[in-house]
């Protein structure tokens, strides 16, 4: 975003976490997720390039989904949808140039008043309410998560709308393997 500074969303992003395990302490999955928040929020494609994984899975109600983005024709956005990383980033580029100075504002807004939390997945499968129907059959998402993954959620209240990112550890670095932006 070209109204978006750094060192706005840096100082937003590393006063509103918490962390969801029985150490509180700053994790590295902790760090990175706010490294990719900021890179995300101000379409740093070679920041973005070290911390996406090869493909991404877009899950089901992704605003990238929608047909007027070119990688989903039908704009069936009930399923999920594996995108290269390259992919992801140019997109996510041009969001952020097409974004003027009042989406911007809108991004810092929620970013004041969410929560960013992290949670460690214990394996056994995590399903969610979205935040927006998804029109996946039983109305759910449902996270690829395998154990030790972390889910990072951005969210102002519970039940309003929210921002998600799962990263999975990848020769000892955290990489956003699934984005949920709506």
């Amino acid at each position: 975003m070209r109204y978006l500074r750094l060192p706005v969303l840096a100082f937003l992003l590393l006063g509103a976490s918490r962390v969801s395990a029985a150490d509180q302490k700053p994790a590295a999955y902790e760090l990175q997720g706010k490294m990719f928040l900021i890179a995300k929020f101000t379409g740093d494609g070679k920041a973005l390039d070290g911390i996406y994984a090869d493909k991404v899975l877009l899950l089901p109600g992704h605003e990238y989904l929608k047909a007027e983005y070119g990688i989903n024709p039908s704009g069936d956005r009930s399923k999920p949808k594996m995108i290269a990383k390259k992919d992801l980033i140019e997109l996510d580029a041009k969001l952020a140039e097409k974004l003027s100075k009042d989406d911007s504002k809108k991004v810092i807004e929620f970013l004041k008043k969410s929560i960013l939390t992290f949670t460690i997945a214990d394996g056994t499968g995590t399903k969610l309410d979205p935040p927006d129907p998804v029109g996946t059959p039983d109305g759910k998402l449902t996270l690829p998560t395998r154990k030790g993954d972390v889910i990072m959620k951005i969210q102002p209240k519970p039940k309003e709308d929210y921002l998600l990112y799962i990263l999975r550890k990848d020769r000892n670095r955290w990489k956003v393997i699934a984005d949920y932006t709506d």
